[in-house]
């Protein structure tokens, strides 16, 4: 991640590793504490804030918040002093970004937009976080500050993606993919404005195209961002295209936090029974856990595996109670649809009407 666009990128594009969690539970495995406490002995000379680093990019390396966990409670044990430091501060947000505590993130961001040295990067994070809370005025305001005060193609760029979901979608992609046809000397820009166009085909169901246009990403920007291959294999799973899936997603190991998605594709597909049975276990630790951030795994689980409506209907509720994105309200809808809930339809329903989503697959 080059710079900030980047970082803005990696909070747009995954809506279910973004689901909030449990604000009260960020588990702190035991091979994260013995890895922070290696990392400290490490680098006895570094500041409290290269180790904090450090920790957060070990999170985002491995999908482990627990990693996360131990930063943020070394953060509560710093002196009052420390903890008003900007740089720690800002960094603080980012944990609680990561670990999907977006209303406390926002919160902090807020309060970084008074200081004049993170005034930018607290304006741009802020940006996709009242998006995934549906606080889509808020964004508004937010994309002509960024255009006002940091850049106005940047700002542009915010303005077309949030008029995609809440305005015009079709309109929005022929504008943007015209502006990433324009020469730029910024790569981060135009990577950006690339995920918003796969992230808007999926919106309009627009799923072959969305695939090439993934395509063409990862040509122009090698360094691979599973965020955004994730929100593309999701959309393809709950459309019923799970062979592409597995075409999509040959290399992954089971190392990567993707693999569930690779197990979830070989169940459908190929009716693989192992794989069906290690998604069990998987599901079976994400409820045991209580791992709130997880349960649109549960829920996907339920609706296209186990094809157990009212399960699925719980957990697409949970998750949609804590994170509002269009990924969230679709999950919401399929399984509203499937278990014949009236109220979950209503719901839907009233929230596409009262923000103008323009998502062509919620066929409302």
């Amino acid at each position: 991640m080059k710079n900030y666009l980047i970082a803005l990128l990696f909070l747009i594009t995954s809506p279910a590793v973004l689901s909030q969690a449990n604000n009260d539970t960020v588990l702190v495995s035991g091979e994260a504490v013995l890895i922070g406490n290696q990392l400290r002995s490490a680098s006895q000379n570094s500041t409290p804030l290269d180790h904090l680093k450090n920790l957060l990019n070990l999170a985002r390396e491995k999908q482990d918040m627990s990693y996360a966990g131990v930063a943020i409670a070394s953060i509560e044990k710093l002196a009052d002093t420390e903890k008003q430091q900007a740089d720690i501060k800002i960094l603080y947000a980012d944990l609680l970004q990561f670990t999907h505590q977006f209303p406390e993130a926002i919160n902090h961001y807020q309060e970084l937009l008074k200081n004049s040295d993170y005034h930018d990067q607290a304006l741009l994070k802020l940006t996709p976080l009242y998006m995934l809370t549906g606080q889509y005025n808020q964004a508004s305001m937010n994309c002509q500050d960024i255009g006002s005060a940091i850049n106005y193609q940047v700002g542009l760029v915010c303005r077309l993606w949030l008029n995609g979901v809440t305005s015009n979608l079709n309109q929005a992609i022929d504008k943007l993919i015209a502006l990433r046809s324009l020469s730029s000397n910024d790569s981060s820009l135009d990577a950006w404005i690339q995920s918003i166009i796969i992230d808007l085909y999926l919106q309009a169901g627009e799923f072959d195209r969305a695939i090439v246009a993934f395509d063409q990403y990862q040509e122009t920007f090698p360094t691979e961002d599973d965020a955004i291959k994730k929100l593309l294999i999701d959309y393809l799973l709950i459309h019923n295209r799970s062979e592409e899936v597995l075409s999509l997603t040959q290399k992954i190991t089971p190392e990567n936090p993707l693999y569930l998605r690779v197990l979830m594709a070989k169940a459908i597909h190929n009716k693989d029974m192992v794989a069906k049975e290690n998604i069990q276990s998987i599901i079976n630790e994400i409820i045991d856990l209580k791992q709130e951030d997880r349960y649109v795994d549960v829920a996907m689980w339920h609706l296209l595996i186990e094809q157990n409506a009212e399960q699925a209907l719980q957990y697409s509720q949970a998750n949609w109670n804590k994170n509002r994105d269009v990924f969230d309200l679709l999950l919401l809808h399929q399984a509203a649809q499937k278990s014949g809930d009236k109220n979950s339809k209503e719901l839907v329903a009233q929230w596409a009407k009262q923000h103008n989503i323009q998502t062509t697959i919620l066929k409302i």
